[in-house]
């Protein structure tokens, strides 16, 4: 799997979104996007995550922002 080939990050995202799927019961519908990449040469994976959190009295949207740093399997979730 190739950080260059479109086919190989989309596979990618519908790999964390199933993931997300059955290990988090809390979020649904999650989707997740590739985001533009800086240009920068590094080995950064940059993504987004949106989803309808599952809580009581009414669920929220919620969208995190994630960097995936794919030399140390380093990761930063950010929510907005």
């Amino acid at each position: 799997m190739g950080l260059n080939s479109a086919r190989d990050r989309q596979r990618l995202m519908r790999l964390i979104e199933q993931t997300i799927e059955i290990f988090e019961p809390r979020l649904a519908g999650a989707r997740v996007r590739a985001m533009e990449d800086t240009g920068t040469g590094s080995r950064i994976l940059r993504f987004q995550i949106e989803a309808m959190l599952k809580i009581d009295p009414a669920p929220e949207q919620i969208l995190f922002d994630t960097v995936l740093q794919l030399n140390s399997g380093e990761y930063q979730v950010k929510s907005e």
